[in-house]
């Protein structure tokens, strides 16, 4: 069989390119910023699923639903929690309205510097970020190939991986 077929690993050109262009950018983007503080950014997505928690030592569960809405509250409430000085960058999915959120974020806007991207190039909001956070859009495979921190919460709402279990992105259990 070996012999017969003969296969050649090539590398992924999409990969390469953000790569290139990240690279291109961020040199850029250094030379502009002037040292300035990198954000944190959120990856916005539709996300619709019901989680089961645990309520007891018993293993009685309870379901919660678990939506993009949630998730930015829950980041927020964390971030204010930790007193967090970074501007949290949030990228909205291509489909999403920017107005989407502006009822959850009228109500941290004294406690966080919060901005919304709009329409930027992702590779620009990377350049602009040291950390990137999600469930587990495509962005998050981009941030790793940048070289970023990546968290994916994809296991807190017990999703089966979209992504391979890239080893720099990490998951909220191993923090």
């Amino acid at each position: 069989f070996r012999n017969l077929i003969k296969i050649k690993l090539v590398p992924n050109l999409y990969f390469q390119e953000i790569k290139q262009g990240y690279r291109k950018i961020y040199k850029k983007f250094k030379s502009q910023s002037q040292g300035q503080l990198q954000g944190i950014l959120l990856i916005s997505e539709v996300i619709d699923e019901v989680i089961s928690q645990p309520i007891n030592i018993f293993g009685d569960k309870k379901k919660i639903k678990f939506d993009e809405f949630i998730f930015l509250k829950k980041m927020l409430d964390f971030f204010v929690s930790q007193g967090v000085k970074d501007k949290i960058i949030i990228r909205f999915h291509p489909y999403e309205s920017c107005s989407k959120y502006n009822y959850i974020l009228a109500k941290y806007k004294k406690r966080l510097k919060i901005i919304k991207s709009k329409r930027v190039d992702l590779l620009k909001n990377l350049a602009d970020s040291r950390l990137v956070v999600g469930v587990d859009s495509m962005a998050l495979i981009a941030a790793y190939l940048c070289k970023k921190r990546v968290i994916s919460l994809q296991s807190i709402i017990n999703k089966r991986a979209v992504f391979p279990s890239f080893k720099r992105i990490k998951r909220l259990q191993k923090i």
